[in-house]
This record gives structure tokens, sequence and C-alpha cells, in this order.
């Protein structure tokens, strides 16, 4: 009967679960690996100001479970895991470990952290262009500054031995420093706010600098991005000092990055950037678009081009909506946007050859400097096309079926008074049944 009443409120109180039963299931075979006392395991595992410790597995458990959470989108990835745990050890301590008394902890939780009051940081990085200094950028969630000069008020509070250690080839001297201001709960949402404005900014500027841009490298090939990031981001109070011992790196880095040389060209990547971003904010689509546009940088940003054509490919399966549909589907909707639609269905298909060869006989993708660059002037077509789009329609579902419908003129006449006879006759049922 006891376990029957918490059935019951687990199904009204399950918001919290992306499948309720499989949370059931993680959160019995923990309550299991409890330890009760006396016990002379030697592997336990406890949580600073808990009592309750847990037998070997318990970790593997927790991380499952994790990913069965629907987290508030303003928590990040590194509180989620503290609330989760925080979470369990209540509930141990209070003899509860059942779904509904963990969600009810998760979210009491998730609420003291939202209800922290938002603070100022500032996160130093740099991006590999040079020719300006001082130009200042907004987004609605940043404010970022671009300048050749180190920032003296972080200068004494930056470790720049770590900077060395850690990339002893990196060359200074291809990059521009960059300071993002924001304003977040934690130092984590800090960090990872700034990078993603950065990258919306970032995303942008290489969508109008890499667009038809070919290249066919004899050695090793630096990434495709004309503008990436700095290896390394620190981030600091607006007084300078460091919030934490904390630094935040980008796995993608390269050595072969080289400057970017924009001074005679910034005012027309910045006059661009305005105008695409108010096009974005004026969708209701602004969240989809800042994970495209860091999809795109990520891709770009690797110096293996194989890794680079598949992430590519993975990115037109997001814009088309079909990562659960077939290649075909995806195709057919990223040709709605081109002219030439028999050529471009000739270079898509060859590409879906090369990307199915790859993933099933784990080979790289043949002359994968060309494909990625031919999809990256694809994806940056289709990615400026999304952005009108979605001005027209509102929601993902209107979208995918605006680009299954037919281009051509002759099918489109036809589908249209196909449509409209059936709409006629609609109206025709209403008025013979009346109704109201």
């Amino acid at each position: 009967m006891y376990s029957q009443i918490y059935d019951v409120v687990l199904i009204f109180m399950g918001k919290k679960w992306s499948d309720q039963r499989a949370a059931k299931v993680i959160i019995e075979r923990i309550a299991k690996i409890k330890i009760s006392l006396p016990s002379r395991t030697n592997f336990r595992t406890g949580f600073k100001g808990y009592e309750s410790t847990f037998e070997a597995g318990f970790d593997s458990l927790v991380t499952l479970l994790n990913g069965l959470v629907n987290y508030d989108s303003r928590v990040p990835e590194e509180q989620r895991g503290i609330i989760l745990s925080k979470a369990i050890f209540e509930s141990a301590d209070k003899a509860r470990i059942i779904a509904a008394a963990v969600e009810k902890e998760i979210t009491k939780f998730e609420s003291e952290y939202l209800s922290l009051p938002l603070q100022d940081y500032e996160l130093i990085t740099g991006l590999s262009i040079v020719g300006i200094n001082n130009r200042k950028i907004k987004t609605d969630n940043a404010s970022i500054i671009i300048t050749k000069h180190f920032p003296k008020k972080i200068k004494s509070h930056y470790d720049f031995s770590a900077v060395k250690r850690l990339y002893p080839r990196l060359n200074d001297n291809s990059y521009s420093w960059v300071l993002v201001s924001v304003k977040a709960r934690c130092e984590h949402a800090a960090a990872t706010q700034a990078l993603n404005e950065l990258d919306y900014v970032r995303g942008i500027f290489n969508l109008y600098s890499c667009y038809r841009s070919s290249r066919m490298s004899f050695s090793l090939p630096a990434p495709i991005n004309k503008i990436c990031r700095y290896p390394y981001h620190s981030l600091h109070s607006p007084s300078g000092h460091r919030t934490s011992d904390y630094y935040w790196f980008d796995n993608n880095y390269s050595d072969r990055v080289s400057a970017f040389d924009v001074s005679s060209k910034f005012d027309d990547i910045k006059k661009f950037y305005i105008h695409t971003s108010k096009q974005i904010m004026a969708t209701n689509q602004k969240t989809y678009f800042k994970g495209i546009l860091s999809m795109f940088c990520n891709a770009l940003d690797n110096s293996d081009m194989n890794n680079s054509f598949m992430s590519l490919w993975a990115l037109l399966e997001s814009l088309t909506r079909t990562k659960e549909k077939t290649y075909d589907v995806t195709i057919r909707r990223l040709l709605f946007n081109f002219k030439d639609k028999e050529l471009m269905n000739i270079k898509l298909e060859e590409f879906r050859k090369r990307r199915n060869q790859a993933v099933h006989t784990n080979r790289e993708v043949n002359d994968a400097e060309y494909c990625a660059h031919e999809l990256m002037n694809i994806a940056t077509e289709y990615i400026l096309f999304c952005i009108n789009a979605y001005q027209k329609v509102s929601s993902h579902e209107e979208f995918a079926a605006v680009i299954d419908c037919p281009t051509d003129k002759v099918r489109l006449y036809k589908e249209i008074t196909t449509k409209q006879q059936e709409l006629s006759h609609l109206e025709t049922v209403e008025k013979l049944i009346h109704v109201n």
C-alpha cells in the first residue's frame, strides 16, 4: 500500500522526470546501496553536510539519473549535478529515498539557486582577429569589448603562467583580447553565458567572413573559421580580481590558427552582425539560433576536417529538423532554398554517401577539407534562409510544413487549387450541418 500511494504521488509530481519509470528504477537501486552503519566497506560516497553514505556504483547511477531530470534552462550544467546529489543525500538523511521525495528536493534546491541575486562578472579571453582596438559590441545578454591591449585592472590577477604551461606554442600576437561582461547567479553560469554570447557574435562574424571560401592544404590544415577563440578563459569581478581558481578552455584549440586582419572590413562585418542580429531577434527562436551559431562555430573550429564535415552534416540535420528522419527528407528540405536544385541534389547525395561510408567503415571522409568547405557554404546559406523564414512562421512544426511544400510552380499551383477546393467543401459542410 505504501508503495502504491507513492506511485500515485509520482504520477502527479513527475514533471521533473523525462522518464518517470526509469527515474523510479534508478532511485530504488540507489536506495539499496545506502550504507547502514556500522559498515566496514572501503568504498563509500558521501556529501559534505550530510550523514548518509553509499556503496560503490553510486556515481554511475547518479549520472544516469541526471540525464532524466528536466532542469530549468537557467541552471548551468555544473550546478545540476550538485543539486541532484544534494537532493538524494537530503532524501537519504530523511530516510525517504523515493522518486517523489527526490523530485521534491530537486525542486527546492533548484528554486534556492534561482533565487540567488545576479552578480556582475567579466570573462577575459581572445579572438583571432587583429587590426582593431577598443571596439564594443552588444548582445541582449552581454557587453563585449575587443582590444589589442590586455586590460590593466585584470593583469595582476591573471594566470599568464598557466596559459604558457597549457599552450606552449600559443602565439598571443594572433589574437585580440576580448572582455565579456555579463550578469549571472554563479561563476559557472557566468562563464557559460559569456562564452555563448561570444559565440553568438563570432558565429555571425564567421557567417560573413568564411562564406564562399575554399582551400586545399598540403599539411595539417588550420580550422576553417577565420575567427577562432583564444583557448583559455578566465573569470573576474568588475574590480579585476579572479572570482575563483577555475578556468575554462577549448577542446578544439589548434595552434595553426592565424591572425585575421579586419582593419579594412570590420565596419562591414559589424553592420552585417547588427542586421542579422535584428533579424534573429525578430523571430521567436532566439535561443534556437544561438544554439545553431554555436554548432556552426564548433564545427569550424576543428583542425580535423573529417570531424568538421561530420559536425556540419549534423548541423544541417538540426536546421532541417530531420534528426529523427531519413536523409532523403534532409536533402529534400535543404533543396527548398537552392535555385539549381539538380546540381545541389548531386552534391548532397555525394556528401551523404561519404558521410555514411565514414560512419559504417570507421574511415575518414575522402577529400574531407573540400567536403567540409562545401558543407560550410551550404550551411551558411541555409542558416541565413532559416533566419528569414522564421520571421514568417510561428514554430518549428510550421517551418517543417512549409519547406515540405513543392517549389515547382506547376505543382505548387495544383496544390493550392486542391486545398482551395477542400476548403470550399468544408465550408459547404458547415452550411449543411449548421456548425456554430
